[in-house]
């Protein structure tokens, strides 16, 4: 494996527990970076700015650039491929052996799984198949995130100078999967992190992102003295939880859900639920 994330080692070695999914997360990573393809097309504003006044996500109410679908199955196909046959652990590879099989059989099922993936939809598997549509969807969504990362860039510039009031993601629609807390020139500010395509955005540090709820009596702070550098925001209101990530500097790593997944269990563990998208299934 060749993929450096940084400050990847030290907190591997904190948790090592989370050994075999880095592991699995070099590994995709090795394949997305050897994408040679031509870059998407760049995203307009001028087609976006009615959506996002109506709190409209942009896929949400369009076809998905076809540009986008045939370099992301393209990925898909890669995924599939390199992880059936690597140092894989043993249900990945099975599901990617599956998969490399349906795709050489089915050449535009990649294509497919993509579109579902990006719409939210259930995934298209065989109604007897063992294989879990959540791998399949992890799958498809690291080949669309690799894909939408200039979009992701182009979007993170935009909303510096727009306001996005919505609790789920602006660019896919998704529900966040983490928050941060960042300095800014008007104190220390919540941003919402999407699971799926890793988009960031603004949003009230003193409301739930899952039902809204901004009764302060309701909302809860749960510490962690085993992660000085996280905290669980509950709501009592939904019983749902947002991990929060109050440092800087190592967003690609804690902010990518996989590294904290501990803290989902931990979370669990007190009777809260998860409620935002993941595509990491416990």
């Amino acid at each position: 494996m060749t993929t450096v994330i940084p400050a990847l080692d030290s907190w591997i070695e904190a948790h090592p527990f989370l050994k075999d999914v880095a592991r699995l997360q070099l590994a995709i990573e090795d394949v997305l970076n050897t994408d040679e393809s031509a870059t998407i097309p760049v995203l307009q504003w001028d087609s976006l700015v009615v959506d996002f006044a109506k709190g409209t996500p942009f896929f949400r109410n369009r076809e998905l650039d076809e540009a986008v679908v045939t370099r992301a199955a393209g990925l898909l196909v890669r995924l599939a491929q390199t992880l059936s046959g690597e140092d894989t652990p043993e249900e990945m590879k099975r599901v990617t052996a599956y998969l490399h099989d349906q795709f050489r059989s089915q050449p535009e099922f990649a294509s497919q799984l993509v579109k579902e993936a990006a719409a939210g939809a259930d995934t298209s598997l065989d109604p007897g198949s063992s294989i879990p549509a959540g791998a399949v969807r992890f799958l498809a969504w690291r080949a669309l995130e690799k894909v939408l990362r200039p979009w992701v860039a182009t979007l993170a510039g935009w909303m510096e100078e727009t306001v996005w009031g919505q609790a789920y993601c602006p660019l896919c629609g998704s529900q966040p999967a983490m928050a941060q807390l960042v300095k800014t020139g008007k104190g220390r500010e919540r941003f919402l992190s999407c699971g799926c395509c890793r988009s960031k955005w603004k949003y009230l540090r003193t409301s739930c992102p899952h039902c809204g709820n901004n009764d302060q009596d309701k909302l809860e702070i749960f510490e962690l003295k085993q992660e000085e550098n996280f905290r669980i925001d509950v709501c009592r209101e939904c019983n749902g939880f947002i991990k929060t990530y109050l440092s800087e500097g190592d967003e690609d790593l804690l902010l990518a859900d996989w590294s904290t997944l501990h803290l989902d269990v931990i979370a669990g563990q007190e009777g809260l639920l998860r409620k935002a998208n993941s595509l990491y299934e416990l």
